[in-house]
């Protein structure tokens, strides 16, 4: 966004161009949220940290409200608690591609801390990776229980070893704990079977699933950035198309086209290219309008100073 990297230009401190940013455009300002965007070279992700503040916590927040709240103090705090939570390059890839396959957030409730919904994610995606979940809502919901019972047992771990290092054990606490951890245990093996969702209960393998095409297919389609970049390089590099040109001459040599197919074949291509040619005039006027936004936003700016 251009106006944060003047703000970033001005100040030379990102903290302070996206505190500014934030009250320009009336951004709730979350510290957590923003040094957990913070990459390792100090470069912020903007629009990382806009995703985040629309989750469903933030949605009563606006920058007044962060400032109320003392959140444009809490720096060193700030960081201890990002530390403790932070989300490395695989936790947030995790996370994005079990939402890709979900189609929604299923954690963002206020119950689940920052911590929690890591965990969540790492295992949610693992999952993810099972035999027809994308395309079952049945398979989803499954996954989505076993998830959550996973960190039930993971909270139940947590309090037997704490339990553990007193002096004093509680034999009935750590008994009673033990009993609900195992029948969470129970369930999980009973979705796990009912849904076909381990190696053990599947006995349908998709044909070409682990082929190079399929994988690649499938990174794209979670929005790995790279690959889009690869595939438009090969659709145009010179030796693509020269294999493309004798694939298309070698058509046309067995089709034995008349004139009247020619016809025909003119006429859908002018209708593709006239369809195309508005959709571009559309984007075209549609990137004119964001312009005089930002136009209009810049001089704002430049007003309030």
């Amino acid at each position: 966004m251009k106006i944060h990297q003047d703000y970033l230009d001005t100040y030379k401190d990102q903290e302070k161009a996206i505190k500014c940013l934030c009250a320009l455009l009336d951004w709730p300002y979350i510290a957590t949220v923003y040094f957990g965007n913070l990459g390792d070279d100090g470069t912020l992700d903007l629009s990382g940290y806009y995703r985040q503040i629309q989750m469903k916590q933030y949605q009563d927040r606006n920058f007044e409200t962060s400032l109320a709240d003392g959140e444009l103090g809490k720096d060193a705090e700030a960081i201890r608690d990002w530390r403790a939570s932070q989300w490395t390059k695989k936790d947030t890839q995790n996370m994005n591609y079990a939402i890709s396959v979900i189609g929604y957030d299923p954690f963002d409730v206020d119950e689940i801390t920052d911590e929690d919904r890591k965990y969540c994610f790492n295992m949610l995606a693992g999952y993810c990776d099972a035999e027809g979940v994308r395309d079952d809502s049945s398979k989803i919901q499954a996954i989505i229980q076993i998830t959550q019972l996973h960190l039930q047992c993971r909270k139940i771990d947590k309090v037997i070893n704490e339990e553990l290092m007193l002096k004093m054990p509680n034999e009935t606490k750590l008994r009673a704990l033990s009993d609900t951890k195992g029948k969470f245990l129970n369930s999980i093996s009973t979705i796990v079977k009912d849904n076909g969702l381990s190696a053990n209960y599947n006995d349908s393998n998709r044909a070409g699933k682990n082929t190079l095409s399929m994988k690649m297919k499938e990174i794209a389609e979670i929005g790995f950035e790279q690959i889009r970049t690869n595939l438009f390089d090969i659709h145009t590099a010179e030796a693509m198309r020269q294999v493309a040109d004798i694939s298309n001459r070698s058509i046309l040599d067995q089709l034995s086209l008349d004139d009247s197919d020619y016809v025909d074949m003119i006429k859908e291509q002018r209708e593709m290219l006239q369809s195309k040619t508005e959709q571009c005039e559309e984007l075209e006027e549609e990137n004119r309008c964001l312009k005089n936004k930002i136009a209009e936003l810049e001089s704002y700016k430049i007003k309030k100073r």
